[in-house]
């Protein structure tokens, strides 16, 4: 599977030297399961970095999918999600664990047995975006409680940015075209949350084994975890970089 960014998901023969179209848009995580060569997608949609926010604070129509490159047959798994940003087949290949941003949750999705088509929502977690507690007041956190204030915050931004952008294009000058920016994509609510990062690593049945810990702001916003040769591997929504811990 090649990914070309912002654009479409492709798989690549390399019999016939050629790319195949599998999605006409680029999902937000993916995972595979080598035996049955199926693919889980989480997100349905275009997905573009400047539109994170947005999604985060105002959607609830994204799906997992579910793709046959054999048969070439899409299922939606689930649908009606906030934000699903992650996705990870359990390692006994009977569930799929769904990573739901915006609700600050992971969810698992049964693939066999009994509950085959269940979803369960409990306390999995990888990578947190922010970390506080419950006790934490700052305005992100007050307005992610509240769908129409989420909504409402974010349409409010765009049309502030889009009317600074106008503005722009008679003074064309690079700090109002910043801010324009800022506002357009909702940039700003990232300095609403506290920059603190968190990892947290669970066994099998969701209990918590360890956790690490940056409150110093030298990573935060985290999106995904990648563990590797003995390192632990970044990413993040914010970050410039890709951030790398020893274990």
């Amino acid at each position: 599977m090649v990914v070309r960014t912002f654009k479409w998901l492709f798989s690549v023969s390399l019999y016939l030297l050629a790319f195949i179209l599998v999605l006409p848009f680029i999902p937000m995580a993916l995972d595979f399961e080598p035996r049955v060569k199926t693919s889980q997608c989480a997100g349905g949609g275009e997905c573009t970095r400047v539109g994170v926010v947005v999604r985060a604070t105002s959607s609830s129509k994204l799906r997992v999918l579910k793709f046959d490159p054999k048969t070439r047959k899409t299922t939606v798994l689930m649908k009606g999600l906030h934000l699903p940003n992650g996705v990870q087949i359990t390692h006994d290949k009977k569930g799929l664990l769904v990573c739901e941003f915006s609700m600050q949750r992971i969810l698992r999705y049964h693939l066999k047995g009994p509950k085959q088509g269940q979803t369960e929502r409990g306390g999995y977690w990888v990578a947190f975006a922010v970390g506080f507690s419950p006790n934490d007041t700052h305005l992100g956190a007050l307005v992610m409680q509240y769908p129409f204030l989420r909504k409402a915050t974010v349409r409010f931004l765009y049309l502030a940015g889009t009317a600074l952008k106008a503005v722009t294009g008679v003074y064309p000058m690079a700090a109002l075209k910043d801010w324009a920016a800022q506002l357009e994509n909702a940039w700003v609510l990232y300095e609403t949350l506290p920059q603190y990062g968190l990892i947290v690593e669970l066994d099998a049945s969701g209990k918590i084994i360890r956790s690490l810990h940056s409150p110093e702001h030298k990573i935060h916003l985290l999106s995904e975890v990648l563990e590797h040769d003995g390192y632990l591997y970044l990413g993040s929504y914010r970050n410039p970089f890709l951030g790398r811990v020893k274990l």
